[in-house]
């Protein structure tokens, strides 16, 4: 396979191909650390990513504080 064809089967299956890279890393992680530390773990991740994700969108620390701390009731 040339390189070409490797990003045409890329474009149209990389949902596919991260999905199963994502499956085999939790499975392994499962294997190798267990259930509990695996989620929590992956928890922290999902964690991680809501901070960048607000950091990225051009606001401050402040600003993600007073979004996380507000009341929603």
């Amino acid at each position: 396979m040339d390189k070409d064809e490797l990003l045409k089967i890329w474009r149209e299956h990389k949902g596919k191909i991260c999905g199963l890279a994502l499956g085999l890393l939790f499975g392994l992680a499962v294997a190798a650390l267990g259930l509990g530390k695996t989620l929590f773990i992956a928890f922290c991740m999902l964690i991680g990513y809501f901070i960048g994700r607000h950091l990225d969108s051009g606001q401050g620390w402040s600003e993600w504080w007073k979004h996380i701390s507000r009341r929603r009731w």
